[in-house]
């Protein structure tokens, strides 16, 4: 039986696909490198017109994250010095992207993951495909809770092999027909966010992401690897729960409880990490600007 699961996901990750540039992931060991982006590539990505889909997860990485770099977040009663820091004097404004929940006039959030692909796809043609849309980059994010009730749909008991429509066949579809639909724009794939504690459907959230991460590094895409940030520490260390990774319990919003939602230091990093995702979408190396070659300090102009 775990035989037939392994293969479910190799199948989703071994679909010939045309040659492609190579894969950039924002995971947790990008997220140290968020100082080193160079200005310069800050302000390109902050130009650019983003859509990003996501449920209550990405409401507290908006709030919390983005809001403390942006210098919202600048009360010292209530946030740390690092928000306070950024209150006064910050590059990191991310006004010209679009964060939003899932829009009620093309469905509402669905806590279904093909529900939700299927309103994704339908949203990007109302408000991406046509020729006025002014949004370039372009993605979602699935949360703990969806669609990972599903597990019917390639259980091998009922299915000696997955058919289509399981859930990470129609998320992978999906985003390949809006890639082809939309040439020009960028599209970023993620994975799911995390529970804090174990749940009967872990599995199925590793299976997706385990096979996203290796389509996508496979594929040349775009990644934001929200699970990987939110299952290490600060120090790197990984967490799990009878061998699924977990968001990190220090990670909760609410200390020492279970809650799943991220709190500023999670959604701070998490914020981070996605900033150098834009940064790279950008045109930047991901090489900081302090390993550049220094200029010459020797020089003299000569008369001519």
């Amino acid at each position: 039986m775990r035989q037939i699961a392994i293969l479910a996901v190799v199948t989703f990750l071994v679909v010939p696909q045309p040659a492609r540039s190579q894969a950039i992931v924002a995971d947790h060991t990008v997220v140290s490198q968020f100082e080193q982006i160079p200005l310069a590539y800050i302000d390109l990505a902050k130009a650019k017109k983003v859509l990003f889909m996501h449920q209550s997860t990405g409401d507290n990485i908006w709030f919390l994250g983005f809001g403390c770099l942006a210098g919202l977040r600048g009360d010292p009663s209530n946030y740390p010095q690092e928000c306070v820091n950024y209150a006064q004097s910050t590059p990191y404004n991310p006004s010209n992207w679009t964060w939003h929940m899932w829009y009620n006039e093309y469905g509402g959030p669905q806590a279904d993951a093909i529900a939700k692909m299927d309103q994704f796809t339908e949203t990007v043609n109302a408000l991406v495909n046509p020729p006025t849309s002014t949004y370039n980059v372009v993605g979602m994010k699935f949360c703990y809770v969806d669609g990972w009730n599903q597990a019917w749909y390639y259980d091998p008991k009922w299915w000696p092999s997955p058919p289509s429509h399981d859930y990470r066949y129609h998320y992978r579809q999906h985003m390949e027909d809006l890639e082809r639909a939309n040439p020009g724009k960028k599209f970023i794939w993620a994975t799911s966010a995390l529970w804090v504690e174990n749940n009967p459907n872990c599995a199925n959230i590793k299976d997706f992401n385990d096979g996203l991460r290796a389509y996508a590094r496979a594929n040349g895409k775009l990644l934001y690897d929200i699970a990987d940030i939110e299952s290490h520490a600060p120090n790197g260390s990984p967490c799990q729960i009878d061998g699924c990774e977990s968001a990190c319990l220090e990670y909760s919003i609410d200390p020492g409880s279970k809650n799943s939602h991220p709190n500023l230091a999670a959604s701070l990093r998490l914020a981070k990490a996605f900033w150098w995702l834009m940064a790279r979408t950008s045109g930047w190396s991901g090489v900081p600007a302090a390993s550049s070659p220094a200029p010459p300090q020797n020089l003299r102009i000569a008369a001519p």
